[in-house]
């Protein structure tokens, strides 16, 4: 992206909500797999999947060894990145604004290039 001169505008930073930590498949998604639709399926399999759990899982234990939340981490994650423009990160409350801030640290941002390595495309 950076050779063409095009950057990135980041919508799901958070996979769905699935890097909060807060969703599991009987959560959040479960609902969409009782509506029988063949689009919302596809949709929840995407987001929520074996590879995209087991990252998750990952993530999580990286950001509880640092003390930070998994959302923190994955909005910061995400803007790391000399190609990312902006992110859409979808704050509700103006506190939420505070974890946008944060610059992981070279030490963290190894830990989750290890997992980003070992679990490519989780979502594809």
């Amino acid at each position: 992206m950076k050779k063409e001169q095009v950057s990135l505008l980041s919508y799901s930073s958070l996979g769905g909500g699935v890097l909060s930590g807060k969703y599991n498949p009987k959560a959040r998604f479960a609902w969409y797999m009782s509506e029988n639709n063949p689009r919302l399926t596809f949709q929840v399999k995407i987001f929520v999947n074996d590879k995209t759990l087991e990252s998750t899982k990952m993530y999580i234990d990286i950001a509880k060894k640092y003390g930070l939340s998994p959302v923190t981490m994955a909005i910061a994650w995400s803007k790391q990145f000399d190609f990312v423009a902006s992110i859409i990160i979808g704050a509700r409350k103006t506190e939420q604004l505070d974890e946008t801030l944060v610059v992981l640290s070279k030490e963290i941002l190894k830990e989750c290039d290890k997992v980003h390595q070992e679990i490519l495309y989780p979502m594809g």
